[in-house]
């Protein structure tokens, strides 16, 4: 009955061309200096090319040289009239939060 079909009856498994591709050994050393290679080679370039970044929506690429990123939290009823007040002056609320903190700096002196 089985006598058409490949390997049935204890043949290698070799011989079977698989649909897939059979998993490397991670403990192979040509594998991991090909790796460890690959990866010398993307460090050494990143070192050399300034990183880009583009908005959310991926519309235009600043240049954020000189530029520090922070997180801040505030009570949601602020964060909303900052929302809308950034909406009315026609900016981005990073860009009213970082005006407003510049101008009470220079009412302050510092």
């Amino acid at each position: 009955m089985y006598k058409n079909k490949k390997n049935i009856g204890g043949g290698p498994m070799s011989s079977v061309k698989l649909p897939f591709k059979k998993r490397s050994d991670p403990f192979d050393n040509s594998l991991n200096a090909d790796i460890e290679q690959r990866q010398e080679t993307s460090h050494s370039e990143s070192a050399r090319k300034p990183l880009k970044r583009t908005t959310r929506s991926g519309s235009a690429e600043k240049d954020f040289s000189g530029r520090e990123k922070y997180t801040a939290t505030m009570s949601k009823d602020l964060r909303k009239r900052v929302k809308l007040a950034s909406i009315k002056d026609g900016v981005l609320v990073s860009a009213f939060i970082e005006q407003a903190c510049k101008d009470k700096l220079e009412r302050e002196g510092y």
